[in-house]
């Protein structure tokens, strides 16, 4: 598979959604920003999630081939319903690694949390 193609970015995308969600929610309730959250255990939490979103993005593979798993097939041939669609999940994806890469750098200028200021 390598570095490159769609399970990567999907499953960067998945453990960023997730990670984002969990960053806030910390620095909500803490007042930490996302680097302190880091240095008081949050780097192993971070690890531990995004082995559990590898893990569970290639639990399908067991039954389906490769591509059907990551939406390579025939449009056709995806089950989609309502707004859970794979390019909804690949857009949210990105935004969450692009808010998660904005908030490091905001947070990284400032000696704040960025949403406590």
């Amino acid at each position: 598979m390598g570095f490159s193609g769609l399970a990567p970015e999907l499953i960067n995308g998945r453990a960023a959604m997730i990670g984002i969600v969990v960053a806030l929610a910390n620095e909500a309730k803490t007042g930490e920003s996302i680097f302190a959250q880091s240095v008081s255990g949050g780097a192993a939490q971070a690890l531990a999630v995004i082995a559990v979103v590898t893990l569970a993005s290639f639990a399908p593979a067991f039954r389906a081939p490769l591509d059907a798993v990551f939406n390579k097939v025939a449009p056709k041939q995806l089950k989609e319903f309502g707004p859970f669609t794979a390019g909804a999940e690949m857009l949210n994806g990105r935004l969450a690694m692009a808010g998660l890469g904005l908030m490091l750098f905001f947070e990284g200028a400032s000696p704040y949390a960025f949403f406590m200021n």
